[in-house]
This record gives C-alpha cells, sequence and structure tokens, in this order.
C-alpha cells in the first residue's frame, strides 16, 4: 500500500491536537486516505483528493467510504475545519453524491457551532439532496483536558436532551429513521435507555459509537440465560458503567458482577468511552482493591492496540502483573456474553 495520505485541515476539534507529547508516534498521524475509509471504515474529509482520484473512486466503485461532512454551510464548514480546503471537500463529496457512490456520514455536534438549527439545516439538505448517502451519524465533541480551544465546549445534558428530540422528530418528519442515527453517548449524557435494537437497522456506523451499547445488551440478553458473574469484577470505564446499569434494568435483576469505574484522568473527566482509558488510570485502581473479594477480575480488549500497547504505552503484562492468576484481559469483554459462559 501506498503512503498513508494525511489531513490537510486544522478542524477545532482535532482529537489528535488534543493529544498530549510522549505517546507512541502513530497516534499522532492524522490519516485522511480514501482507501482507508473504503477498506477500514475510517472516516475522512476528501479534501485532499485529486480529480484523478475521484475518477478512480467512481470508475472502481470504491465504496461505501465514511466521510466526515459535520455542515454543509460554508460559514460553519470554515470554522469547524479551520482551512478553506473544506471547499474541495465539498466539492468532491458533491461529485460522489451525483456518481452514486454509496456514503455513510459523520456530523461532530459542536454546541453553538452546528447544533440545533444549523444541525437540521444539515439533514435536510443531506436528505434530499444525496440518495446516495445511506445514513447519517451525530456523535458529540470529545474534549481532552489539553483542549485549549475556549469556543469548543462539551454536550450536556440539555443540549443532548434537545438533540434526540430534534433527530426524533426529524426522522418521523422525514420517513427516514434507517438513515439519521445519534451515538450512544447522547442518550448516556441525557441518562436516557437506549433505542431499539431493530432501530439501528445494520448497525452500520457501529464502529462510531451507534448502536454499540444495545448491539451489546441485545446479545448478552441473547445469549447468557439466568445469573452470572458472581464474584466477577468488570473495569469498565464511566460510560461502560452506564451500560452495564442499563443491562441490570433491562434483564430485571443483579446478574451478579460488580464494576470497577475507572475515571480518565490521563485524558480528563470529560472522556469517558472504555477505549480511551489509559493504563496508568486502570492500575491506579486496580492497586486500591482488595482481590480476596472477587473471583475473576475481567479489563476489555479495546484499551489495547494490536501491539499490546494502551494509548500512554502500557503493555498488557504491566497490567497482569498486578495479579495474574485473576485478571483476565478478554477481547469480547465488552459484550460479556462468552466471558460469562467461560466463568460464570
Amino acid at each position: 500500500m501506498e503512503k498513508i495520505r494525511t489531513c490537510n485541515n486544522r478542524c477545532i476539534f482535532c482529537f489528535v491536537n488534543q493529544l498530549p507529547r510522549g505517546l507512541r508516534k502513530t497516534l499522532y498521524v492524522k490519516d485522511d486516505d480514501f482507501l482507508l475509509s473504503y477498506m477500514y471504515g475510517n472516516f475522512i474529509t476528501l479534501s485532499n483528493l485529486s480529480q484523478a482520484d475521484i475518477k478512480k473512486i467512481i470508475a472502481s466503485r470504491l465504496e461505501p467510504l465514511y466521510l466526515s461532512v459535520h455542515s454543509l454551510n460554508h460559514k460553519i464548514r470554515k470554522l469547524i475545519f479551520g482551512t478553506d480546503n473544506h471547499l474541495t471537500g465539498l466539492q468532491n463529496f458533491k461529485t460522489l453524491g451525483k456518481n452514486s457512490i454509496d456514503m455513510h456520514v459523520q456530523v461532530v455536534l459542536c454546541p453553538h457551532i452546528n447544533d440545533g438549527n444549523a444541525l437540521i439545516e444539515t439533514l435536510e439538505e443531506l436528505i434530499s439532496g444525496y440518495r446516495s448517502v445511506k445514513s447519517i451519524g451525530i456523535v458529540p465533541v470529545g474534549l481532552t483536558r489539553f483542549n485549549h480551544n475556549p469556543r469548543l465546549m462539551s454536550v450536556d445534558y440539555s443540549l443532548a436532551t434537545e438533540t434526540i428530540g430534534l433527530v426524533d422528530n426529524f426522522n418521523q418528519q422525514h420517513k427516514s429513521y434507517h438513515r439519521v442515527f445519534l451515538s450512544d453517548e447522547f442518550y448516556i449524557i441525557a441518562r436516557r435507555g437506549f433505542p431499539g435494537y431493530r432501530s439501528y437497522y445494520d448497525f452500520c456506523q457501529i464502529n462510531n459509537g451507534v448502536g454499540k451499547s444495545r448491539e451489546f445488551i441485545h446479545a448478552f440478553k441473547k445469549e447468557v440465560k439466568g445469573k452470572y458473574g458472581a464474584g466477577m469484577l468488570l473495569v469498565t470505564s464511566e460510560y461502560g458503567s452506564y451500560v452495564y446499569k442499563q443491562l441490570a434494568l433491562e434483564l430485571g435483576y443483579d446478574s451478579g458482577f460488580k464494576l470497577l469505574t475507572v475515571k480518565n484522568n490521563f485524558f480528563g473527566t470529560t472522556i469517558k468511552a472504555t477505549g480511551l482509558l489509559s493504563g496508568s488510570d486502570i492500575l491506579k485502581e486496580l492497586k486500591t482493591i482488595d482481590f480476596k473479594n472477587y473471583s475473576r477480575i475481567i479489563i476489555s480488549d479495546c484499551i489495547f492496540n494490536q501491539d499490546g500497547l494502551t494509548l500512554d504505552g502500557y503493555k498488557k503484562e504491566h497490567i497482569l502483573g498486578i495479579n495474574a492468576k485473576l485478571i483476565s484481559i478478554e477481547e469480547n469483554a465488552n459484550k460479556l456474553t462468552g466471558v460469562l459462559h467461560k466463568y460464570g
């Protein structure tokens, strides 16, 4: 494969720009490569493509592509993308749409920038003008403690509740419930239950955090019968803890496992997803527990990359070294089904 193409935008919420120094070098690569979008579902902006690239995509039918749009309003896009390159991305988006290239779109919602009426205008234009847009996933902006942009703020309870209502109404009015989705974070922030399993259709944006919680709850209820997990401790994030509690509500009973909720001090407490937990924060919490109280301690494999490293460079061996007899790092720990059958 050719050298990975990198992003030439200066997005105000770029997560790479919100990273501290000294992490793995690969974390600082801002990939914006259409081949990675086609092969792995990476979201790209289309701002660095030549006309030859566009022709190649169309001729080879490299679809679906996963695209970061955020808004179709020029003024808003200029603010978000931080450069006039967004105009090239928008023109390429229109060209792909005219040539019926299937696309899954992402909107990163930023309070007071592209929310509310601006969001509805974006959805209206996407639904009415681009038939090849197969889904629109809306995710809240993620801000680490290293963010220094005063215009950015996190999505709060009020905005999450408002946005859920706006999207529900939009889907009902446009009969497009299979095309516009909110990420799980909105329901967690709004302290709501998750939509039903069938409402996510083919879970086309599950890797973008859209429907992952519902898929987990569905799999658990389908595969695991009765009470499991007695004496088990699940190490998870604040968002993960909310999902497990929703599971207990839907089951109607306490499944028996306990939760160790790890706050993200490394990136900041506004970052609450399990996959963004650091090894240092997990190790700190593990050192506070009494291992004699548990028969098994489960940690999700999603905190590690393919080389077995956490975001802050800890190896699996560092965590297992606390108590290798009890601690288990499981690929399916988020789903729990295989884990509980194995240890329950």
